[in-house]
């Protein structure tokens, strides 16, 4: 709810709070909040923080070190935004976004190869 209803230090500090949570092992705890984190998330990506939409886009390249089939169902969404985020006014946001995709992408490519490898071909 500190997404949508908290004024901007309290957004950033939550975007930089579960970005922390995404790199321990207590990840786990974000899975069941996804639901409602995710689409709350994108929705501040068009903020006028220059900071809040950095931050959000880090929070998404993170993201990929959950389990994939807690963030599959985001997917889509998601590297749609990013995509949105490729022509941000601000370089730094542009970045983080280039990175983000890039780690996307490689995380899709890992899934497959994975997949291919257990069914033997």
């Amino acid at each position: 709810d500190s997404i949508k209803i908290g004024n901007l230090p309290v957004k950033i500090s939550t975007v930089k709070t579960i970005t922390y949570l995404t790199t321990t092992n207590d990840a786990t705890v974000l899975t069941s909040e996804l639901v409602a984190l995710i689409p709350a998330l994108l929705d501040q990506l068009h903020s006028t923080s220059m900071e809040l939409r950095r931050d959000i886009v880090i929070f998404f390249s993170k993201m990929t070190k959950l389990p994939y089939h807690e963030i599959h169902p985001f997917k889509r969404p998601i590297i749609d935004a990013l995509g949105e985020c490729l022509d941000d006014r601000k370089r730094l946001v542009r970045q983080e976004a280039v990175k983000s995709r890039g780690l996307c992408n490689a995380r899709k490519r890992l899934v497959r190869q994975e997949a291919v490898k257990s069914r033997g071909l």
